[in-house]
C-alpha cells in the first residue's frame, strides 16, 4: 500500500515446459511414427494493479498487463515430404478406403510467439439513487507466426505394393518465392480499444434497472503485401487495414422482485454484444497473399521417384 489513498499490487508468472520426442501422429490423426520433434511453449504474465480509493463513494481501478507467450514445434532431425499411403481392404465382407502418413512433417518446424499489451481502467461512483460505472479497456498484440505447412511437400502412394516399391502417384508441394521464404517469423499487429458506462439504480422499491452502453474498435495494424493480380481479375485490393468502427452496444437489464420479500424475483435484459475478434484469418491473409507461395503438383511420369535420405541430408535437395 503507497499510501492511504493508492494500494499498488502486482504479480508475475513466469513458466516454460518442453515436451520431447513428439511424432507426427500427434498431429495427424493416421500418422505413424517417424519424423520426430520437441514441443515447447512458454509464458511471461505481469500485472500491476493501482486501487484508489478517493473518498466513500469514488474509486478508481487502474490495471497494466504485460503477456508473452510462445509455442513452437522444433524439429530433430532433418525435414522430409510427408507420405500417404492410400489403399482399399476387405474388412468384415466391405470394401474400406483408408489413407495412412508413414513419415514427414506438416506442422513443423513452426513457431508461433505474441506479446500483448493492456491497459484497464474502471472508475466507480455511488450516489443516493444510483451506482455508476465508467470503463476502458484496450489491448495491443503483436504476433509473429513461422509457418511451414505444406512447405516439405508430400507424395502419394495408391496402394502398400506402390510404396514398396517407390513408385508414388502424386507429389504437391508449396514453394516460396524468391526472397520470400517464411525464415523469419511473419508479423503482425492488432488494436482493440472500448469505452463503457453503466448506471444501476431502483426505479421502484421492487425493481431495479442497469443501463449501459459500450463502444468497441477492432483496428488490424498491419495490410498484406499488395497483389495486382487480385485487383486487375477481380477488382479486389487485399493491402488493406480493416478497421471495424460501428460496434455499438446499448444494453439494459430490469430485476423485478415481485412479493418484495426477496424469494420470488424475475429477471429479464436485452443488448447487443460484440463478439472477440478474430485474429487468425487475419494472419492467414498476411502470410498467404497470393504472392508468397506457388503450388507445385506433378502426377503420373512427372512425379520424382522420392529420396528421403537425400532430403533428409538437405532441404535444398527437395523437389519443386
Amino acid at each position: 500500500q503507497s499510501s492511504d489513498t493508492h494500494t499498488l499490487t502486482g504479480r508475475y508468472i513466469h513458466n516454460d515446459f518442453e515436451k520431447p520426442n513428439m511424432d507426427n501422429s500427434h498431429i495427424s490423426r493416421h500418422g505413424i511414427h517417424a519424423q520426430s520433434y520437441n514441443l515447447v511453449s512458454g509464458g511471461r504474465n505481469g500485472l500491476l494493479s493501482l486501487r484508489s480509493q478517493f473518498s466513500p463513494n469514488l474509486r478508481n481501478d487502474l490495471k497494466l498487463g504485460y503477456y508473452w507467450n510462445r509455442r513452437a514445434n522444433v524439429s530433430t532431425n532433418g525435414r522430409v515430404p510427408n507420405t500417404w499411403v492410400e489403399f482399399t481392404s476387405e474388412v468384415n465382407g466391405r470394401q474400406e478406403q483408408a489413407r495412412v502418413s508413414i513419415r514427414g512433417y506438416e506442422w513443423v518446424p513452426e513457431d508461433q510467439r505474441s506479446e500483448t499489451v493492456s491497459l484497464v481502467n474502471n472508475t466507480y461512483y455511488s450516489t443516493d439513487w444510483a451506482d455508476f460505472t465508467v470503463g476502458t479497456e484496450n489491448t495491443f498484440v503483436e504476433a509473429s507466426g513461422l509457418w511451414t505447412h505444406g512447405q516439405q511437400g508430400r507424395f502419394t502412394f495408391n496402394s502398400i505394393e506402390a510404396l514398396e516399391n517407390m513408385n508414388p502417384t502424386r507429389f504437391e508441394r508449396r514453394v516460396a518465392t524468391e526472397g520470400r521464404q517464411l525464415t523469419d517469423p511473419v508479423k503482425t499487429r492488432h488494436l482493440e480499444l472500448s469505452a463503457y458506462a453503466q448506471a444501476e439504480m431502483d426505479l421502484t422499491p421492487r425493481l431495479e434497472g442497469l443501463f449501459g452502453l459500450r463502444y468497441d474498435v477492432a483496428y488490424f495494424m498491419t495490410s498484406p503485401k499488395y497483389n495486382p493480380v487480385l485487383e486487375q481479375e477481380l477488382g479486389l485490393r487485399n493491402d488493406t487495414n480493416p478497421t471495424d468502427w460501428d460496434n455499438i452496444q446499448p444494453r439494459v437489464d430490469l430485476t423485478w422482485d415481485i412479493t418484495g420479500d426477496g424469494r420470488n424475483i424475475l429477471q429479464g435484459g436485452a443488448g447487443f454484444f460484440q463478439g472477440q475478434t478474430m485474429t487468425r484469418p487475419y494472419a492467414q491473409s498476411v502470410v498467404f497473399d497470393g504472392l508468397r507461395f506457388y503450388e507445385v503438383q506433378a502426377t503420373g511420369d512427372d512425379v520424382p521417384t522420392p529420396d528421403y535420405d537425400a532430403y533428409e541430408e538437405d532441404f535444398t535437395n527437395m523437389p519443386g
